[in-house]
């Protein structure tokens, strides 16, 4: 784990919030020069620390509205090829294995239930080794971020 000095925190938190901000503006609001937050933010870059910069997009506008979560339960050992699997669909946000170890937890957005059973019943349901989903359906989200320094 990589301890950040202030700074670093600083300049994750602010990219975080707004990564369209040049380095003129960081640089201005941090009160340092421009050429101290490149090298910092270069540093951060290939340090693996900053892994990419991406457009958070509205679910709601793009038909997106319904999240559920899917608790996979499955045969598996080793759960990678499900991983493998699940990654190649566009409604499958999140993907993570839980500490029970053949447990998978999934993030889903799609527009509307319907189409999430659909998707548990026609596809998820399909995969070898797959013994049992539950579903649970959020009804309100009041914070999502990827993450915040």
């Amino acid at each position: 784990m990589k301890n950040l000095d202030n700074m670093d925190s600083e300049i994750l938190s602010m990219l975080t919030e707004s990564g369209r901000d040049s380095f003129d503006e960081l640089s201005k609001k941090l009160d340092i020069s421009e050429k101290t937050v490149k090298k910092r933010i270069k540093k951060l870059e290939e340090e693996g620390i900053i892994k990419g910069y991406t457009a958070r997009v509205n679910p709601e506008i793009v038909s997106r509205k319904m999240t559920a979560f899917l608790k996979i339960e499955t045969e598996l050992p080793n759960i990678q090829d499900l991983a493998r699997k699940l990654r190649e669909f566009n409604k499958v946000c999140e993907i993570h294995k839980t500490a029970r170890g053949t447990d998978v937890l999934l993030k889903v957005r799609d527009k509307n239930r319907k189409s999430i059973s659909r998707f548990v019943e026609q596809k998820l349901s399909t995969f070898e080794n797959v013994k049992d989903v539950k579903i649970t359906m959020a009804i309100e989200t009041y914070k999502e971020k990827l993450m915040e320094m």
